[in-house]
């Protein structure tokens, strides 16, 4: 008599006995702190976050630049910075930092993620075709 057992294997996209839920998605969900950050974004561009405030944020982020605040720097960029490089009075601080943002990406190069991650948040905010966008954005 075979007995088999009832251990769970989990697969992506497939269901294994006892899963309720079926994960289709092949990445993980965003960790809290990512979405915090994107948060911050979104009330950035509703007006009920001072750009200001989240400028300090991305220097905070941009001065210890290590694994998680590289994807944190990211979130928030993708989220308001477009809005704060185009709004007058946050322009000029964004530009500083996005060109420290592209510095400091461009010396770590050793994780792929993080190396799609900062060119494609750089041309999120600065418009292909602007005049005064420095370099080129190589995103396909």
């Amino acid at each position: 008599m075979k007995v088999e057992s009832k251990l769970k294997v989990s697969t992506f996209g497939k269901r294994s006995e006892g899963d309720e839920r079926v994960d289709e998605s092949l990445s993980p969900a965003p960790s809290p702190l990512f979405q915090v950050c994107h948060f911050i974004g979104e009330m950035v561009k509703f007006g009920t976050f001072a750009k200001g405030e989240a400028l300090f944020c991305l220097k905070m982020l941009l001065f210890d630049f290590s694994h998680h605040n590289i994807e944190m720097a990211c979130a928030l960029m993708e989220a308001c910075g477009r809005f704060l490089y185009r709004s007058k009075d946050s322009h000029q601080r964004t530009k500083i930092y996005l060109v420290r943002f592209t510095h400091e990406g461009g010396e770590r190069r050793e994780e792929q993620k993080t190396s799609n991650l900062i060119p494609r948040c750089c041309c999120a905010c600065v418009l292909l075709g602007a005049n005064d966008a420095e370099e080129d954005c190589d995103v396909p």
